[in-house]
């Protein structure tokens, strides 16, 4: 008798659930395309509701999940796939790139030098010309860059751009005037300035020592910035990107997010980790906490915090246990002592924090 309650309590159970599946309509019906499965089926039409796929099959076997609300979109035999993850980037400095200077596809001097001088003379009223994405490779011999480098097209407005990897800075001669930067300039952080043979700046800033130019450089506005952040999002939409790791950044910077989320502009889902230095405290941990409760949403978080342990090796900042084969007067140093690193990092993971570790070297 107990037995057969439960299996009627069951099949109705079941008849409920199927009517209730055959009544649920798709909020969006993508058709005539090609998508993967991990059994390989051939699926041609895919039912969605929310953010749940409710279906997949044919454009007639997804015909019961059409109501008078389903938007349905024919792809013409294209492959479609879930939107992409960057795992880690620098959104608003690279969005902000999208106004300055691109020296991405540079493959030689000569052609930076041009990009430069193009930019510089479409944009006459620019204080100061910035951007990047310059590759170690375009200078002969291997050498790092040099200030006479850019004076050749430009000498005087003043130019910084960085490396492709944001570690090193790449500055003219009146850049590093403007800056104050001279053979007596001293730097004790983690970088360097680099000099030439007698004791001047040469036009390389390393790590750190790049905020010796860029402190110099007009900060961008609010509304400015807002701009870029837009502009960088349409981007990431038309590359299929629809989710980031920030791998670095501030409070303010994900006030920025946090307004255009209130105006329904975010669409791109961003999960920040907040920058921390060698003799960060508890006190700043505590900052980052009440942060991550603030914020945490499905398209913005605070849940990490960024540790930048060495350099690149490019610059041969990056801490090696040996010297550098073509560079042996140097192995690079960490800029974190193991205690400072074990007291950093034992401190974000108290507080619920996740840790991202730059760490290049050996």
């Amino acid at each position: 008798m107990r037995t057969t309650l439960f299996s009627t309590a069951l099949t109705i159970c079941l008849l409920f659930s199927t009517a209730f599946a055959q009544t649920q309509k798709a909020d969006l019906i993508l058709k005539n395309g090609r998508f993967w499965t991990d059994n390989n089926a051939r699926v041609s039409a895919v039912a969605i509701s929310g953010n749940k796929i409710i279906g997949v099959g044919t454009e007639k076997s997804l015909k019961k999940f059409i109501g008078k609300e389903t938007r349905q979109i024919d792809l013409g035999g294209k492959f479609a796939l879930p939107g992409m993850n960057d795992s880690h980037v620098h959104f608003l400095g690279s969005s902000t790139r999208l106004f300055q200077v691109d020296l991405t596809d540079a493959k030689t001097l000569a052609e930076a030098q041009q990009m430069i001088l193009k930019f510089a003379r479409e944009n006459p009223k620019v204080p100061w010309i910035t951007g990047g994405g310059w590759q170690y490779s375009i200078f002969p011999n291997a050498r790092l860059p040099l200030n006479s480098d850019i004076d050749e097209v430009i000498k005087d407005r003043p130019v910084y751009v960085r490396a492709y990897d944001g570690h090193t800075g790449w500055a003219n001669s009146k850049a590093i005037e403007m800056a104050g930067v001279t053979n007596k300039t001293e730097f004790t952080g983690f970088g360097e300035v680099v000099r030439d043979e007698k004791g001047n700046p040469s036009g390389t800033f390393k790590e750190g020592a790049q905020g010796l130019i860029a402190r110099n450089i007009p900060a961008t506005t609010k509304e400015q910035d807002l701009e870029a952040l837009k502009k960088g999002i349409e981007r990431a939409k038309s590359l299929g990107i629809t989710s980031i790791q920030n791998a670095h950044g501030s409070l303010g910077e994900v006030e920025l997010y946090d307004e255009l989320l209130q105006k329904g502009e975010l669409t791109l889902r961003t999960s920040f980790a907040f920058s921390v230095g060698p003799n960060t405290k508890q006190a700043d941990i505590d900052k980052i906490v009440e942060a991550s409760k603030k914020y945490d949403s499905p398209m913005l978080r605070v849940k990490a915090i960024k540790i930048a342990v060495d350099g690149v090796i490019e610059s041969y900042t990056a801490a090696m246990l040996a010297p550098y084969s073509n560079k042996p007067d140097t192995s690079g140093s960490p800029s974190y002592t193991q205690e400072q690193l074990n007291n950093v990092v034992a401190m974000a993971d108290k507080a619920g924090l996740q840790v991202y570790i730059h760490a290049i070297g050996d």
